[in-house]
C-alpha cells in the first residue's frame, strides 16, 4: 500500500510498504479521509520521533477486514476511532484525568513500524481497545470530510467541560485557526458571549460566521473596545482561551480574564517554554489556569451529534482536501496561516 513515511527531516516519503495484519480482535481500516494535526507538524519539528513513523490520527474510514474475534463491525462499515483511550480503572481514570492514564498515553493505530496513527496511508490496523472503546459508528450520508473533524472537535468538546461559564459569560479565544473557531462555534452554541483576537484578517472575519460576537486583531484593539464601551469587558472576561502554544498569549489571558475567572490553556504542549507569573495575581484575584490534553471517550458521542447537527458551518473548517501525494504541500500549507488554509485533509 501506498504510505507518507517519516525518516526524519521536515517532509515525509511516498512509499510502498506492506497493508498491516491484524489480530482476532482487531479490524483493517481503509483510510478515506485524515486531517493534518498541529501535533504532526510538531513531530515534523522541534520535537522529532525515532524514525520511521507513519504518523495522522484524525482520521475516517471503511472497514475493509475484520478479525474473527470481532462481531459488532462488518465489512463495509463506516466509523471514526481515535487513536488513544483510557483503561477506565486506574487512578487516574477514576479521579477524571483519563488523559493522563497510562493506557491512554499509548497509540492504538498503526500502518506500520511503531504505532503513531497511520492515518497518512490508505490502511491502518485498529487495535481491539481503541476499537471497542474510542469509536463512532458513521451512518451512510455522513461526509468523511466532516467526520474527520470528531477526533479535534472531541478535544475542545473536553476542554470547554473544564470551564465555569453561563449563559450570560464572557469568553475571549486568543486565536482563530480550526481549534480556535471550534471553540467559537461550540461556546456560542451555549450562548456564550465570545470576542475573538486573531491577527489574520480572514480568519477574524470567519469566527464571526461561528458565533463570534466581536473579533479583534490584536488584545490591544480588544481593550480599547471593552474600555470605550464601558461594559463588563472592562471588568474582564470570566474565562480566556489560549489556542496556540505562545507565551505572549498566555501571559494576555491572565491579565484579560476577571477576578474569579479562568485562563484555559489550549495546545500549550512545547516542553521548556516559561511564562512569568505573578502569585499574587492567582491567590489574591483568585484566578484558575487550567490546562486541557487530549479526549474524553465519554464525551465522544455528544461530539458526534454537535459536529452531525449542522448549527454552525463546521464544513467551512475544511479548506483543502488533498492527495496522499502531496502530504508535504498539504503539512506546509497548516504551518503557515497566511496560505488562507484551515484544516487541511489528506485522501489517501
Amino acid at each position: 500500500m501506498r504510505a507518507a513515511v517519516y525518516r526524519g527531516g521536515r517532509e515525509l516519503l511516498i512509499e510502498r510498504i506492506p497493508i498491516p495484519t491484524i489480530n482476532p480482535d482487531e479490524i483493517l481500516l481503509r483510510v478515506v479521509r485524515c486531517g493534518v494535526c498541529p501535533t504532526d507538524l510538531k513531530k515534523l519539528g522541534s520535537d522529532p520521533p525515532v524514525s520511521p513513523r507513519v504518523f495522522g490520527h484524525e482520521l475516517a474510514g471503511v472497514v475493509a477486514q475484520t478479525g474473527t474475534e470481532v462481531v459488532d463491525w462488518q465489512v463495509g462499515d463506516r466509523l471514526v476511532v481515535l487513536h488513544h483511550a483510557p483503561c477506565g480503572t486506574c487512578h487516574y481514570c477514576r479521579h477524571g484525568s483519563s488523559a493522563q492514564c497510562p493506557e491512554y498515553r499509548k497509540t492504538g493505530l498503526t500502518a506500520g513500524f511503531e504505532p503513531a496513527g497511520g492515518g497518512f496511508a490508505e490502511y491502518v490496523r485498529v487495535g481491539a481497545h481503541v476499537l471497542n472503546h474510542a469509536s463512532v459508528r458513521l451512518s451512510d450520508p455522513t461526509s468523511f470530510d466532516v467526520a474527520a473533524l470528531i477526533e479535534p472537535m472531541s478535544t475542545v468538546v473536553k476542554a470547554i467541560s473544564r470551564l465555569r461559564i453561563a449563559a450570560d459569560s464572557v469568553v475571549i479565544v486568543i486565536g482563530q485557526g480550526p481549534t480556535g473557531l471550534m471553540f467559537t462555534g461550540l461556546l456560542s452554541l451555549q450562548g456564550v458571549r465570545v470576542r475573538t483576537v486573531e491577527p489574520n484578517r480572514g480568519r477574524r472575519e470567519t469566527s464571526q460566521t461561528f458565533g463570534a460576537s466581536e473579533a479583534f486583531p490584536s488584545v490591544d484593539d480588544l481593550v480599547s473596545a471593552a474600555q470605550r464601551a464601558g461594559d463588563a469587558g472592562s471588568r474582564g472576561a470570566d474565562a480566556v482561551v489560549v489556542t496556540a502554544s505562545s507565551a505572549t498569549a498566555i501571559a494576555q489571558a491572565c491579565q484579560l480574564v476577571r477576578a474569579g475567572g479562568q485562563a484555559l490553556l489550549f495546545g500549550s504542549t512545547h516542553p521548556g517554554s516559561s511564562v512569568p507569573i505573578e502569585p499574587s495575581m492567582i491567590c489574591a484575584r483568585e484566578i484558575d489556569i487550567i490546562g486541557s490534553y487530549g479526549t474524553d471517550v465519554r464525551l465522544l458521542d455528544e461530539t458526534a451529534s454537535v459536529l452531525f447537527a449542522s448549527l454552525r458551518p463546521w464544513s467551512r473548517l475544511i479548506s483543502h482536501v488533498l492527495p496522499l501525494e502531496s502530504i508535504n504541500y498539504a503539512l506546509e500549507l497548516a504551518r503557515n496561516p497566511e496560505s488562507g488554509a484551515l484544516k487541511v485533509l489528506v485522501a489517501p
